[in-house]
């Protein structure tokens, strides 16, 4: 049996042997477990998975930057599992998207055939002629003014409640209504969704619609987080439901974060009650009793009806050379509607406009309306509208074509070698006249005139200023251009490039010059 050494290499002694382990023994054991659990991969695993999650949220909580970055992450693999695998996210959203799908049409349903008996009664009668003529007096909708006018009813309370807590968030009442208990009345709607809940028991998306309590009805709708119930008294007609839908959902967008952290304190939802005052409407006044047609009333009738007709047809009109004005500046090249509307009895139109686009104010007077009422406020940009960047490309080509000018030797009709140059560079400049002329469908003519100087006789200078305009225009259609698009004449020394009599002069007028029409 072998002696066990010290560091310097000598025998230990079987008492150093038992001190060593005494003080040394437990660390010794420590080291060799954690050793272990390192060398392991499982154990390993292990003993990082017991506190990776903790270790996660608290870096999370002090470091903005590795939450997003854990964010983007978890977005990465969600978007790439869909990619690779739509049908997970379709079976996960499954049983959500349907129960909502359900009820809403189950829902709409329920409220068309509510309605659809009121509807057949008002819109074939007196009453539903005179909605109309306030709708359109008014600018309001016809279905909005048969909810005013139609059935007698009225929204007396309307709160909001909490839907986790069953807490009042805020409530709002009608001016002349008796004012009960909000916090009970929240109470007790609280109870009776716990009592349907538990008795009957209850499916994704199902929720306690309405009750009633005497002669008054609680309308409730309901969201993820929030409830608002309606107490309603009389026969409401089924599109007030959709007002309470809509005033929940524009309080839900608007205070999300406010009703998900509710801690009890309701001074934040006072901004909630704009939407609920929307809510309270009404119609208590006696339905109008059938009764004898009498003559003077039905005059009456005839005459006003007569003076509506009579004031609306020039008001129709204008609007409708309105409409149809800002439909053709919108199809106009060139033109970019940003804003239009009426302000204080004229039109305004704001937009962008290319220089080159057609005048909005002639456009206007086209169309029949007084400019006068109309106020431009336009911003110039440049359009890539193809017929736009032609009619820019011809400009430029036209400019460059009248600047050149092919000159000649003394009493000479020959083109020199000096000058092939320029009817190289001349050809080109027409080619892209021509090409962009045929973009926008204008016709294009290319006039090549000849000149002559003063020296000699008359008749001498008007022959030999058409010869010269021959030769260049030979030379154009040596290039390949069309004939029918370049024409030649001679001016002689009647049309000078330059008035003086010097050399220079001279020089300059015994050439061939270029001028772009363009025919109607």
């Amino acid at each position: 049996m072998s002696q066990e050494t010290a560091a310097n290499g000598q025998p230990l002694t079987s008492e150093l042997a038992k001190l060593r382990e005494l003080l040394l023994g437990p660390e010794q054991a420590a080291i060799e477990a954690l050793r272990e659990r390192f060398d392991d991969p499982k154990l390993f695993a292990e003993a990082v998975g017991s506190v990776l999650a903790e270790a996660i949220r608290l870096r999370a909580s002090g470091d903005p930057r590795f939450k997003q970055l854990l964010e983007r992450i978890v977005e990465d693999v969600i978007r790439n599992s869909v990619r690779r695998n739509p049908a997970i996210l379709t079976d996960a959203l499954f049983p959500i998207i349907s129960g909502a799908v359900r009820k809403s049409v189950a829902a709409a349903l329920r409220g068309m055939m509510e309605s659809i008996d009121q509807l057949v009664e008002q819109g074939f009668s007196r009453r539903a002629f005179k909605w109309r003529i306030e709708a359109f007096r008014t600018g309001r909708p016809f279905g909005e003014i048969v909810l005013l006018r139609s059935t007698l009813y009225r929204v007396e309370q309307v709160f909001l409640i909490h839907r986790n807590t069953g807490l009042l968030l805020s409530q709002r009442a009608a001016d002349s209504a008796v004012h009960r208990d909000a916090d009970l009345i929240a109470a007790m709607m609280t109870a009776i969704q716990d009592f349907v809940t538990d008795s009957f028991g209850k499916q994704e998306g199902d929720d306690l619609e309405s009750f009633r309590v005497g002669e008054c009805a609680v309308w409730i709708e309901s969201s993820p987080n929030a409830v608002l119930a309606g107490v309603v008294r009389g026969v409401a007609p089924a599109r007030l439901r959709r007002v309470f839908q809509g005033a929940l959902e524009r309080i839900c967008s608007e205070q999300a974060r406010e009703i998900e952290e509710f801690d009890g304190d309701t001074a934040c939802f006072r901004e909630s009650e704009r939407h609920l005052d929307s809510c309270l409407l009404g119609r208590l006044s006696a339905a109008e009793a059938p009764g004898r047609v009498r003559w003077p009333w039905v005059l009456a009738a005839c005459v006003s009806v007569l003076g509506v007709i009579l004031w609306s047809v020039p008001v129709l009109r204008e609007r409708s050379r309105w409409s149809q004005y800002l439909n053709r500046l919108k199809e106009e090249p060139g033109i970019v509607l940003t804003e239009t509307g009426r302000d204080g009895g004229n039109y305004y139109v704001s937009g962008l406009r290319d220089p080159l686009a057609a005048d909005p104010a002639a456009l206007l007077r086209e169309s029949g309306i007084d400019g006068e009422q109309v106020r431009f406020q336009w911003e110039p940009y440049v359009s890539l509208q193809p017929g736009l960047a032609a009619v820019r490309r011809m400009e430029v080509s036209k400019t460059a074509i009248e600047k050149q000018a092919v000159r000649f030797p003394v009493n000479s009709a020959k083109i020199s070698v000096a000058q092939a140059e320029t009817i190289t560079g001349l050809v080109s400049h027409i080619r892209d006249l021509l090409e962009s002329a045929r973009v926008v469908a204008r016709p294009v003519l290319v006039e090549v005139i000849g000149h002559a100087d003063f020296s000699g006789g008359e008749t001498h200078n008007n022959r030999l200023a058409v010869q010269r305009a021959g030769a260049v225009f030979a030379a154009l259609i040596g290039e390949g251009l069309p004939a029918s698009q370049i024409r030649a004449r001679g001016a002689g020394s009647s049309e000078p490039l330059r008035s003086g009599d010097s050399e220079l002069d001279k020089e300059f007028n015994r050439s061939v010059s270029f001028r772009v029409l363009f025919p109607k």
